[in-house]
């Protein structure tokens, strides 16, 4: 199987997401919405990776991942909302997230409000 990942705008995302997993023609997509920093994009990707690993090797299937958030498009965050699908597998991905941010020095508070202003539209 093929990897991809693409950094778009967010209007090119299929919904309001900074990021965004699916399989598509026997290639696995990572498309991560255009922060305005490499290092920020790369942050996400990472927690997209991670979520995408668990949520498949525990056998939630995007469909319903995507399903869910679709439903939960009023929530700043639907993978912490209660009976999400996903919800262990998108916590783990940020506490991955949250230590890489500790390392480089990044204030968490203040790079989840950048993102978060993201998707404010």
């Amino acid at each position: 199987m093929n990897i991809t990942t693409k950094i778009v705008p967010l209007t090119e995302q299929r919904y309001v997401t900074l990021g965004d997993y699916f399989v598509e023609n026997e290639s696995l997509n990572f498309v991560i919405t255009e922060t305005g920093s490499d290092v920020y994009n790369k942050l996400v990707l990472i927690h997209e990776l991670i979520e995408e690993l668990m949520t498949s090797y525990r056998g939630i299937k995007e469909e319903d991942i995507l399903k869910w958030d679709l439903q939960h498009d009023d929530s700043n965050d639907p993978g912490r909302e209660e009976g999400c699908p996903y919800k262990q597998e998108h916590i783990f991905a940020e506490m991955v997230e949250r230590m890489i941010c500790c390392q480089l020095g990044i204030d968490w508070e203040m790079y989840e409000n950048y993102l978060e202003n993201i998707c404010d539209i």
